[in-house]
This record gives structure tokens, C-alpha cells and sequence, in this order.
């Protein structure tokens, strides 16, 4: 049995847990191929026997640039095929995974099982999301070790295991999702540098969308933003402002966890 794993993440949470999956599909002698959107791989969709997604998820709706990606990359399969999908999170709430599963519909896979994974904020421009305290992010990896041996299992024998939101509280999570995402564009042009930063441009090369641009070894932050906070956490010289504030850098998971 092989697994593709297809994933998105800002500054590690879901790459964490991509890997942790992998590996537990390994030792139940599953092999398993990992990829990022980012790679825009071409997706051989009879390679694999079953499907892993897994995104960050911005007020209980999955990244919107992981929908369109899964849209219009993820090919049609001739057989029906199992799908776990994802979302890591800060809160312990469910998360609206209804486009997704249309879209795995449409093309012949099968949602079999949803989870919202709480581990840490890594949204650390705003005040009111404060940083995680290492005991909660040790807890809440320790809840996801025992978890996700149960989901695994669900996948694996084709028990459902499904996260459920009532109908108002999931259209109020598809428009606020979607609301949110088109705000980021504005949201973007907040950010500036100090003068710390030593023009390396590791930030543009970081981006996933292409919103950063060297300018005369300046960077210039356009109106794609996602919000995926990957430019300020990998700044080595933690130069990069939001709304001309510093903010503090947020520490991938590791592995000791």
C-alpha cells in the first residue's frame, strides 16, 4: 500500500504533522511520498492507494490557495480513493472541510476522515494571538501522538471519522474564510524592514506567493500576502515590521517534542 502525502505550510505546524503521519505509515509497512503544493509536482493519481492533505486553516476554513490548488492539480482518479485531510490550527475548533470534500467528490476520491489539530500560534503580528506557552504546545503534541494512531487506523481499515459543524456556524466559516484571505492582500502592504536588515533576500526567496520582491537589496511587499508568516519567522536578522512594529519570531516545532 502507498500513501501521497500533499501538503502546505507556513513555518512548520503542518509539516510536523506531515511527518509524523509518514512515519507512522511506515512502521505499519505503508509506504508513503511526500510533497509541498509548492513543488507543483505532477500528481500521478494511480500511483497511490490513499490520500493525505493537510493545510493551516484561518478562522475554521482551510488555506484558500490549498482549495484552488487541490481544484486544479489534484487529477481525476479511475478508483475511488480514501482521503485524511487536515488542519493545524491554534484553538481546539472544528474546521469547515465542505469544499474540499466536493472537490475530492468530483474526482472520484472519498473524505473518510477530517481533523482540527490544535499546536501553536505562529500568527505572531497581532496581540490578541499570543504566543504559546511550551507546555500547551508540549501537550498538544502529545494529544496528537495518541490521536492520530486512532485516525490512521480509520483510514486504513475505511472507517469514517469526520469532524461535523453545524450548517450556520459552517456558511458563517466559509465567508468569514474567504473575507479574511481577501483582506490579506491589503493586510500585506503593512509590512516594512528596520535597518537590520542586511538585504539577503531570503524572505523573497521564502514566500510562497511571490509577494516579495528585492528592490536595490530592499525587499517590497506587494498585495498577494497569505498571511503565512514564513517571511518574518525565517528572517535571520527578525528585520521584517508589521505596521512599522518588530514582531517576535515564532520557533518551528522540533523534533525532540
Amino acid at each position: 500500500m502507498k500513501a501521497y502525502l500533499l501538503y502546505f505550510s507556513g513555518t512548520g505546524n503542518t509539516f510536523y504533522v506531515v511527518k509524523k503521519i509518514s512515519d507512522m505509515l511506515n512502521k505499519k509497512n505503508c509506504s508513503t511520498e511526500i510533497h509541498s503544493i509548492e513543488e507543483k509536482s505532477p500528481i500521478n493519481a494511480n500511483s497511490f492507494d490513499i490520500l493525505i492533505l493537510g493545510c493551516p486553516k484561518y478562522y475554521e476554513y482551510p488555506v484558500v490557495e490549498f482549495i484552488k490548488y487541490i481544484k486544479d492539480y489534484l487529477p481525476t482518479n479511475h478508483k475511488r480513493v480514501p482521503v485524511m485531510m487536515f488542519c493545524t490550527q491554534v484553538a481546539h475548533l472544528e474546521t469547515n472541510f465542505n469544499e474540499i470534500e466536493k472537490i475530492l467528490k468530483r474526482k472520484n476520491y472519498r473524505l473518510l476522515v477530517t481533523k482540527s489539530i490544535p499546536i501553536a500560534n505562529n500568527m505572531v503580528i497581532f496581540d490578541s494571538f499570543p504566543v504559546t506557552k511550551p507546555e500547551k504546545v508540549k501537550q498538544n503534541l502529545e494529544k496528537l501522538e495518541s490521536e492520530m494512531k486512532h485516525l490512521i487506523t480509520c483510514l486504513l481499515t475505511g472507517k469514517e471519522s469526520k469532524e461535523t459543524m453545524k450548517p450556520l456556524y459552517s456558511q458563517v466559516t466559509f465567508a468569514s474564510g474567504y473575507l479574511f484571505t481577501k483582506l490579506f492582500a491589503w493586510f500585506g502592504v503593512k509590512y516594512s524592514t528596520s535597518q537590520s536588515c542586511n538585504g539577503c533576500g531570503l524572505c523573497a526567496k521564502k514566500c510562497p506567493v511571490g509577494n516579495i520582491k528585492m528592490c536595490k537589496k530592499i525587499p517590497k511587499f506587494d498585495k498577494k500576502c497569505i498571511f503565512c508568516m514564513r517571511c518574518i519567522n525565517s528572517c535571520p536578522k527578525n528585520a521584517i515590521l508589521y505596521n512599522r512594529k518588530s514582531c517576535k519570531q515564532y520557533q518551528a516545532i522540533k523534533s525532540e517534542y
